[in-house]
Formats: C-alpha cells, structure tokens, sequence
C-alpha cells in the first residue's frame, strides 16, 4: 500500500506543482493558509520542519515569515522541484527526500515547531509518523495539523460517492448546481480511498490515495505520542475569499478543513 501511495504522488508532482503554483488550490488560498498562518503567530527565527512538504509551495511561504525552514518528502520529484525553486529564489530552506514516519538523520528535540499541512489524511502509518513529528520537537514545541475535517469529508466506497457536499445537478462536474446539503452515511467506517483530481480548472487530471479517520483517531494519536491539543480552529472564508471563489460560501455553513495546534508536553 505504502509503495502504491508513493507512486500516485510521484506519478503527479507536475501535474501538482502546476496546481499549486498557479493558485487553483483555492482551499489553501482563501481559508486554509490565513488560518494556518494566523494559528502559528510570530514563527521568525523559528527551526521550522515542513513535513510532507511536497514541491514546496508552503514551505517557501513559511521561509518568506522568517523561519529557518526544512521541508521533507517522500516524492523524489516532489523534492527535485522544490530544490529547483530553491535554486532560483534562495530563501535557505533545507530539503530532503525523507519519508514522514523515518526521519533518519534528523536528532532529536531540533525544531520548534512542525508543520503538517493538509497532509495527515495521506499517511498509512501515522502512529509512526506522529511518533517521528514528537520525537524531533523540542520540549514545549508545537505541532500544526491540518487535513479535511472528518465529520464532513469527501470519501467514497467502491467508486460510490458516501460522505460530502450533495448539489442540486449532483452527477454533472460541469454544472453541479446549488450546494445543498453535506451527505454522511458512515462516519465511523475508515480506511483507504482514492481521490481523484479531476476539476475543470486543472490543467492535468490525477489521482491521490488517502485514509479516512475520525476525530478520536487523530487527537488519540496525537495524545499517546505526548502532543496535547491546545488549539483547534475549521477555517472559514474570509470576505475576500468569497470574493476570489464565490463558491467557498458553503463553507461559512460546514467546514472543509480543521487545524490543530498540538503541543510537546513530554521531554
């Protein structure tokens, strides 16, 4: 399973870095970086780890606030692109081709805060990577934890839509209607699904491979390895964001997205 994730993500890293850097990602844009940003406070100065960090877009921006970054990947192209950025804009970040949950060469207790950016539903083996993101904190350090919130998520079951916004033309990806409600059949059923990345506004269609969890997963794995919730927001839209993506409104009535702040209690 762990190889097949890899593969998608690799199979896809233009087709994501071309998202991401031409702002289709319109969920980082318009709510999930302010809130993100807003939860992190002051980072200048700051080790910063960006796990996950895919082709760096996150990364870059949290270099550009003044933190002494380092991102990790386990795409090999992923990681390629973002030192390709870095090569052209030099902002000090560091990057290595490290999976999430054997963060080999990196002691412990170096950084001051950790980063997950909409990342934590793409991990098979989270026990083990919640266990590393401890493990490099400094004692008091903090974790920020994103990911689609789970009580609203999309997810499917054998190609079968079960859990997600309903819209008026639901079957039709061209003209979809008016969101109507968010659809849970089965919130207690976790596991693998795939995604796939086939909006009109992407230049190259994809496909990604993520785990369905609960709200108890998530804070109970996050308790057993010593990082205690001391903040959560679920971003909504700002006034300019509606602006930029009219279509994010439904997201002032459910949430897409939670952000935790987790903190290492634990020396």
């Amino acid at each position: 399973m762990a190889d097949e994730v890899k593969a998608c993500w690799e199979d896809s890293a233009e087709a994501w870095a071309e998202f991401v850097r031409t702002g289709k990602d319109l969920s980082r844009e318009c709510f999930n970086n302010p809130s993100t940003f807003a939860m992190l406070g002051d980072i200048h100065g700051k080790t910063l780890l960006d796990v996950a960090c895919g082709e760096g877009y996150n990364s870059r921006l949290l270099a550009k606030r003044g933190a002494k970054v380092t991102g990790i990947d386990f795409s090999a192209r992923m990681i390629g692109l973002a030192k390709e950025e870095e090569s052209i804009e030099p902002l000090g970040i560091e990057y290595h081709n490290l999976d999430a949950s054997n963060l080999k060469g990196i002691g412990d207790s170096t950084f001051d805060i950790v980063t997950c950016l909409m990342v934590y539903m793409d991990f098979e083996d989270i026990e083990g990577v919640t266990r590393e993101v401890a493990r490099v904190l400094k004692p008091r350090g903090f974790a920020i934890i994103s990911m689609p919130h789970p009580c609203f998520e999309m997810s499917w079951q054998n190609g079968k839509k079960v859990a997600g916004w309903v819209f008026e033309n639901e079957g039709d990806p061209l003209n979809r209607g008016r969101p109507l409600y968010v659809k849970q059949s089965d919130y207690f059923r976790t596991g693998r699904y795939e995604i796939n990345w086939n909006m009109p506004r992407l230049k190259t269609h994809f496909r990604t491979i993520s785990f369905k969890r609960t709200l108890t997963d998530y804070v109970g794995v996050l308790g057993r390895h010593g990082l205690y919730v001391s903040d959560l927001v679920e971003p909504k839209p700002s006034k300019e964001a509606l602006a930029r993506d009219p279509s994010s409104e439904k997201h002032l009535r459910v949430p897409e997205s939670i952000i935790f702040k987790a903190v290492k209690v634990d020396g």
